[in-house]
């Protein structure tokens, strides 16, 4: 049986020995903080999954993908049209052909889907939470400490929002403006679902302590999304002692927000 597998990389996709010349014109990049930011500097690898039977416009939206990736210097593999019970195996694949110099991954997911799923070009169903977990520091050792990046194109159910008059209208508009019934909203959560949440029986809760330090020193300095990235880098570094074997977390950020948030006080 074919496995409706496509693992083919972008004709035209930048390779290590295929480097862009730099104009001499170029300016000097600046010296980067290691603390404060991922090295992007290495082959920057991406997998798409694209089922593209009964989603019309698949291939308009795997086309715009594909220049996109190209356009920023990712080594793309694809997987077209594969079985539910291939998908695993060729992100599997797609994990196991990296090496040490990757910088990142990035893995574009184009299906139908419900909530925590998605099929194959069958209808077969794949629990996303396999998808993420192989590329977790457990499974993949290479992308330890280097951004994983999964964006998923797939209904999460039947709902459909209708959203919620704003109570203005545009001055030429046909009809009344609206927002989504959910939106600038960011959700911060101490733990991954079905995992704990670590308390110091005196001091409290080690993410409020954190973030409590953080905010006192860069709050006029960061906005918010990337002061709680400076407190998950905490989290991430301490080891919690609940028994006698050491712990581990990482918070969760969930965020609809449109604009940057600076918590900064203003001058009188």
């Amino acid at each position: 049986m074919s496995t409706g597998v496509d693992s083919v990389p972008i004709p035209g996709s930048p390779t290590s020995d295929n480097k862009a010349p730099t104009p001499s014109s170029t300016p000097a990049p600046q010296v980067q903080d290691q603390d404060e930011e991922y090295d992007m500097s290495g082959p920057r690898k991406a997998f798409i999954l694209c089922v593209k039977k009964t989603r019309p416009g698949a291939e308009t939206e795997l086309n715009i993908l594909r220049k996109c990736l190209k356009d920023l210097n990712f080594q793309v593999t694809e997987c077209i049209d594969p079985l539910g019970e291939d998908i695993l195996g060729s992100l599997e694949e797609y994990r196991d052909g990296m090496n040490s110099k990757v910088c990142c991954s990035f893995v574009y997911i184009l299906a139908h889907g419900n909530e925590g799923e998605i099929n194959g070009s069958d209808d077969d169903v794949v629990d996303l939470e396999d998808v993420f977990d192989t590329f977790n520091n457990k499974e993949c050792a290479i992308l330890q400490s280097k951004p994983k990046v999964f964006i998923v194109q797939a209904c999460r159910g039947d709902k459909k929002d209708a959203g919620v008059q704003t109570g203005f209208r545009a001055m030429a508009a046909s009809e009344p403006e609206k927002l989504p019934t959910s939106s600038d909203s960011f959700i911060v959560y101490p733990a991954r679902p079905g995992y704990v949440a670590y308390r110091d029986r005196i001091k409290g809760s080690h993410m409020i302590q954190i973030m409590a330090e953080v905010f006192e020193k860069l709050a006029d300095k960061k906005h918010l999304y990337d002061l709680f990235v400076k407190v998950n880098r905490e989290m991430v570094k301490k080891n919690f002692h609940p028994g006698v074997e050491a712990m581990k977390t990482t918070l969760v950020m969930e965020s609809t927000l449109t604009k940057s948030v600076y918590l900064k006080v203003p001058k009188q």
